[in-house]
């Protein structure tokens, strides 16, 4: 990820990861995410925050769900603690499968203005049921 961020010619104003809820973040004890995220910005000399978003509550765990479960499951999971007014941020995450966590984080942070949100994932996940 760190050399195609180097060659992507991409730039953010800011580079997030996607947060886990705080039950799953004391069983990880990290962010797997927020490394990467980390990693990314500072490869990319972005700014870094693993502050500006928040999960409302702990959502079930996606891999067993199909599609619209898991878009219903993530569907208004993440809160933004500030205006991102005309920002361009990229969001990094481990694993993107159907894309919805993705989405879901992406909407509120262009309700809080963001011009532009990209995602960032270092696998991508095929599965049937998505």
């Amino acid at each position: 990820m760190r050399d195609f961020a180097r060659h992507s010619g991409a730039k953010y104003d800011l580079v997030i990861p996607v947060p886990l809820a705080n039950e799953r973040l004391a069983q990880r004890g990290f962010n797997q995410s927020g490394e990467l995220a980390r990693a990314i910005a500072g490869t990319m000399n972005s700014r870094f925050s693993d502050d500006l978003c928040w999960r409302k509550y702990n959502t079930p765990s996606q891999a067993s769900l199909g599609r619209a479960e898991r878009l219903r499951n993530v569907r208004h999971a993440f809160g933004v603690k500030r205006r991102c007014d005309g920002l361009c941020i990229a969001i990094v995450d481990d694993v993107a499968t159907s894309g919805a966590t993705l989405s879901s984080l992406a909407r509120a942070l262009k309700k809080q203005g963001a011009k532009q949100v990209d995602a960032w994932t270092l696998a991508r996940a095929f599965s049937p049921k998505t």
